[in-house]
C-alpha cells in the first residue's frame, strides 16, 4: 500500500491506497475540481455540506454507470 499526502479543496491529508498512480491522482484531482465548482455555485455551504452534495453526485454517477452496465449484461443474456 503506497502512503501519499494529498490535497483536496485545500486540505491536506495522508491516506494509503492501493489503486495505480494515475488513476489515484485524476480521482484526487476530480474530487478536488467537484469541490471548487459546487462551492462557486453555493457560495454560502459550509465544506461540510460541500462535501456531501460532491458525494451525492458520485453517488448518482456510479449508479447510473451501474445500470448501464446492467442492461448491457441483460441484453447479452438475452441473446445467449
Amino acid at each position: 500500500m503506497e502512503e501519499v499526502t494529498v490535497n483536496i479543496f485545500g486540505f491536506e491529508m495522508k491516506m494509503k491506497h492501493n489503486a495505480p498512480k494515475e488513476r489515484f491522482d485524476r480521482v484526487v484531482s476530480m474530487v478536488d475540481e467537484m469541490m471548487k465548482k459546487t462551492q462557486e455555485r453555493f457560495k454560502d455551504l459550509p465544506v461540510s455540506k460541500v462535501a456531501i452534495l460532491v458525494s451525492l453526485e458520485l453517488a448518482n454517477s456510479l449508479e447510473e454507470l451501474k445500470e448501464g452496465i446492467d442492461g448491457i449484461i441483460e441484453k447479452i443474456e438475452k441473446e445467449i
